[in-house]
């Protein structure tokens, strides 16, 4: 994957100047700017999350907690899709509310929304990014190399499963690792 353009704008997630978007080919991945996009993006997560009992989620704030990034993925100048970045420790971030709008699934927004989600996780210096994917899109997340992983965090649904994946490969986790283990 080649990022071809990042912004480097101050944003509330992780309060540093690390990229807060990225550009690739025809697909921007960056936190809603204006009322049209999170209109939008409120529009795409009403269609298509739902809570436990089947009810919409509510609505995502606007204003950002400092370990909470909502992004809208923008394909051609129109919101496609959302997702949002918690930061859940020092090295591990959670996606959440991931959704394509239902109109454009099918056409492979929702691998391009992971894929610059993950990048954009690790640019924040995240080496595992987690989430709760409802037992319909589980296939989906294992094609894009997610697994089954222990996490403590309740989900919504019943039928969630919680997937994760490194976002650096484990014999360069354990070479960082290895002064640490060391000292210990």
């Amino acid at each position: 994957m080649t990022i071809f353009a990042a912004d480097a704008r101050p944003q509330s997630f992780a309060a540093d100047a690390r990229p807060h978007s990225l550009s690739m080919l025809s697909h921007d991945l960056r936190p809603p700017s204006g009322d049209a996009e999170w209109a939008a993006l409120r529009r795409i997560q009403r269609l298509t999350l739902r809570d436990r009992a089947g009810r919409p989620y509510p609505a995502e704030p606007k204003h950002l907690d400092p370990d909470r990034l909502a992004l809208v993925l923008v394909y051609r100048g129109t919101v496609v899709g959302t997702v949002r970045l918690d930061r859940l420790d020092e090295t591990r971030v959670a996606l959440r509310h991931v959704a394509i709008d239902p109109a454009r699934q099918g056409e492979g927004h929702g691998a391009q929304l992971i894929d610059m989600a993950e990048a954009l996780a690790s640019t924040q210096g995240a080496v595992e990014v987690v989430l709760h994917a409802v037992a319909s899109s589980v296939t989906f997340y294992e094609k894009l190399g997610y697994r089954a992983v222990d996490w403590n965090e309740p989900a919504e649904h019943a039928t969630s499963i919680n997937l994760g994946k490194l976002l650096v490969a484990p014999s360069v986790l354990r070479r960082w690792l290895e002064p640490y283990a060391a000292a210990a």
